[in-house]
């Protein structure tokens, strides 16, 4: 018995010992008055942040939508900021640069926050009868994701997953997308639409609208793509921001 106690000691010793994911090197500065365009591009091991509210980052970190945060001051809407972040592993995945973001915003703007979770109405990313009509990448490129053209009326699919698929028709609809195609792959597409009513453009929340005569995004989705969003419900996370400061100048 005594055994298993320093036994199990050395293992909550071991955890709090683990390190928490944090970038190597970092640096945060308001962003020039008046500054044009706006950004978060991922390096080898590293983020470049330009002209982005904290809002965003905040989104960006946790890897939610609008929908699912709370709790934030009207400030972290409009103040806006560049961050030049390197980690020390220049491999360092999505995930993982997700995670270091975190730990970046706790540090130095205090964010703190809690989580909660609710059972609401969601929609289910699903293959279009027919099948898929995007081109499968073979060999995927080091950058790849979804870029917005058009005032965000084009969605451009460069090497993409359906994780990112389904996490920009999230933050387009603002309702939960879960992937369920069970496509592995990598894939380049596009996807052009007319939205019912005003598109965000990045770190905005609104945007101008289309044209009213023009398809939908669920049909151009299915029509251009070869995907389908299905209802469904389920279980939607919640960010609830507790406290957050504006950072300290470097």
């Amino acid at each position: 018995m005594f055994r298993t106690l320093l036994l199990a000691l050395a293992a909550v010793s071991l955890l709090a010992q683990t390190p928490t994911p944090a970038f190597e090197v970092a640096s945060v500065k308001p962003s020039a008055p008046n500054q044009r365009g706006a950004g978060i591009v991922p390096e080898p091991g590293g983020l470049k942040v330009r002209n982005v509210p904290l809002a965003y980052l905040i989104r960006e970190a946790y890897g939610v939508q609008t929908f699912q945060v709370s709790g934030i001051p009207a400030w972290a809407n409009s103040a806006r900021y560049d961050i030049d972040a390197r980690a020390a592993d220049r491999q360092a995945n999505k995930h993982l640069l997700r995670e270091m973001l975190a730990t970046l915003l706790a540090d130095r703007f205090h964010l703190a926050i809690h989580r909660g979770s609710k059972e609401l109405p969601i929609y289910l990313l699903v293959v279009a009868k027919g099948g898929p009509k995007m081109e499968l990448v073979e060999n995927p490129p080091a950058q790849h994701g979804i870029d917005y053209r058009n005032g965000g009326t084009t969605i451009l699919g460069r090497a993409a997953d359906m994780e990112e698929v389904a996490e920009s028709l999230s933050f387009r609809i603002g309702r939960q997308v879960t992937d369920h195609t069970d496509l592995k792959g990598r894939y380049n597409f596009k996807i052009e639409f007319t939205p019912d009513e005003a598109v965000p453009r990045f770190g905005q929340e609104t945007g101008p609208a289309g044209d009213p005569d023009g398809s939908s995004l669920f049909t151009a989705l299915q029509e251009q793509a070869g995907l389908r969003l299905h209802p469904g419900r389920g279980p939607v996370e919640f960010i609830i921001v507790d406290r957050v400061d504006r950072p300290t100048e470097d």
